[in-house]
């Protein structure tokens, strides 16, 4: 196609047209800005068939994932472009039954009316995205199989919005007994903790919470960003409350987001009686992980508990007064021995830890394994081994462990560091063919307050990991990134006239 463009027939509007060499004849005048649109999007697919022929005709076969990603990525917005393109032409040309172009040139794109449908349907005449020898077609097959790959190329590339995922909860009261006494929980869709939410990188989650409860109810998203919508975080104030008997539906956007977090309700201590539960946050498949697909991932939530009922407890603080020490702890909702982790010799599996409590610091240690953190609060850490961790309220991470132990069975246990009254309970590693339950003292808590801050100063990000995307160059290989320099940023008190200056504000 030629982009010389001779304009002609300078009578009224509906009389004008514009002719462009190779056969194409538009009817009317206001379509000029159309007219450039094609060209451009012409360009654009010539160019990207180059480029895929290219690559298919590589004779090493080895296609860098850059290359890949920076096709698809093209191949996507043109064909966006192409469907800007329709509609807004489609808008001039909708009452229209020849098309907007008349179909003279050997090369054309025109738009057909969908049968019965005031939209339209998108035929490119001759695509050579492929060479022609792999395709050889009666017309009416060719007319057939064009459409559908239109079809399929609009739907699987041109949605400009990332992809959805679809909940819907229901709120209830319902008799819990984790700690061996039955009591008033709250249930999402029966469950106690809640479900959890799987997830992406730039998914969209459409959340829709139907409150059964006879109060107010409310959701807070732990840190989940909120960068298109903040003001669905869940906090009282920029996000009303549920009524008794309505729904609300979130819209959470995980953009530029991976790793571990939790929800759990935010009104009345609603989370003394549960209501809560994890999200995990998945890179997507082309941005590189620094460490092997885990055999498995599992999810640990721990947190202190009551017995009494939180309405018991929110009364006492409207009072003034402190709560008093918790019962005891749960692990996924299960006091001692209740929760189960089934792992097969040999394999590594992740575990991904919150402390979803309501004032307890938590430690956690599993018998004869070590854990490498690998993940905290949605970013990538340095992999240093422990033999114990320390999880605070609202905190998140990821370890990975390895079944590397004879075959039986084995304590998880869960303790409170810092309390006089130390609580624990237990969790059960079980491995694959196990007949050896779990026997003895669980491993001991740590007995020295003072690791717990020299355990947090060796949490550090890895630097040379890749994030939840790559970065403005487009590199995908954070992990291959060599590190050739370190920096250290040390700060001290200024001397002045011989004393250390202490800032007071």
């Amino acid at each position: 196609m030629n982009s010389r463009i001779n304009k002609c027939n300078q009578g009224t509007l509906a009389e004008q047209e514009l002719q462009l060499e190779g056969g194409f004849v538009v009817r009317d005048a206001n379509a000029w800005s159309h007219v450039q649109a094609l060209f451009g999007l012409y360009a654009n697919v010539n160019s990207f068939k180059k480029d895929v022929s290219q690559l298919l005709s590589s004779d090493d076969g080895q296609h860098t994932s850059n290359t890949i990603a920076s096709l698809t990525y093209r191949l996507r917005t043109t064909v966006a472009d192409l469907m800007a393109f329709v509609l807004s032409a489609n808008s001039l040309y909708d009452n229209g039954s020849d098309g907007l172009f008349d179909p003279t040139g050997a090369q054309c794109l025109f738009i057909l009316r969908a049968v019965g449908l005031s939209s339209t349907c998108v035929l490119i005449r001759q695509i050579h995205f492929f060479p022609s020898e792999f395709v050889q077609f009666s017309h009416a097959e060719m007319f057939v199989s064009k459409l559908a790959l239109c079809l399929f190329l609009l739907f699987k590339f041109a949605i400009g919005e990332d992809p959805y995922r679809f909940f819907d909860w229901t709120i209830t009261y319902g008799d819990i007994n984790p700690l061996g006494a039955t009591q008033q929980g709250i249930l999402i869709n029966g469950q106690f903790p809640g479900p959890d939410i799987y997830s992406q990188t730039n998914d969209n989650l459409i959340i829709n919470v139907h409150n059964n409860l006879p109060d107010p109810f409310l959701i807070s998203w732990n840190g989940v960003q909120q960068k298109k919508d903040s003001w669905q975080d869940g906090v009282h104030g920029t996000n009303c409350p549920i009524p008794p008997g309505k729904n609300f539906t979130y819209h959470l956007h995980l953009k530029d987001q991976i790793g571990s977090f939790f929800y759990f309700p935010s009104l009345a201590l609603h989370k003394a009686a549960g209501g809560f539960g994890a999200i995990r946050i998945l890179s997507r498949p082309m941005i590189p992980v620094p460490f092997p697909d885990p055999a498995g991932d599992f999810t640990v939530l721990i947190g202190d508990w009551y017995k009494t009922n939180h309405k018991k407890l929110q009364a006492r603080l409207d009072r003034g007064i402190r709560l008093p020490p918790p019962d005891g702890i749960l692990i996924n909702g299960h006091g001692p021995n209740g929760a189960s982790f089934t792992v097969d010799q040999g394999k590594t599996y992740r575990l991904r830890i919150s402390n979803v409590g309501l004032e307890s610091s938590l430690n956690i240690r599993i018998e004869g394994h070590s854990m490498t953190l690998v993940e905290m609060e949605g970013t990538h850490t340095i992999q240093n081994t422990y033999e114990t961790l320390d999880v605070h309220l609202g905190q998140s991470l990821s370890v990975l462990i390895t079944a590397d132990q004879p075959v039986r069975d084995y304590y998880i246990a869960v303790s409170t560091p810092f309390s006089r009254h130390v609580l624990t309970t237990t969790a059960v590693l079980h491995y694959s063919g196990s007949n050896q339950p779990v026997s003895g003292l669980p491993p001991e808590r740590p007995t020295n307050n003072d690791y717990s801050l020299l355990q947090a100063r060796t949490f550090l990000t890895n630097l040379s990991a890749s994030g939840p995307r790559p970065n403005p160059q487009g590199s995908y290989h954070y992990g291959s990134i060599p590190v050739t320099r370190t920096i250290r940023l040390a700060n001290s008190a200024a001397i002045v006239n011989g004393k250390k200056a202490i800032c007071s504000e």
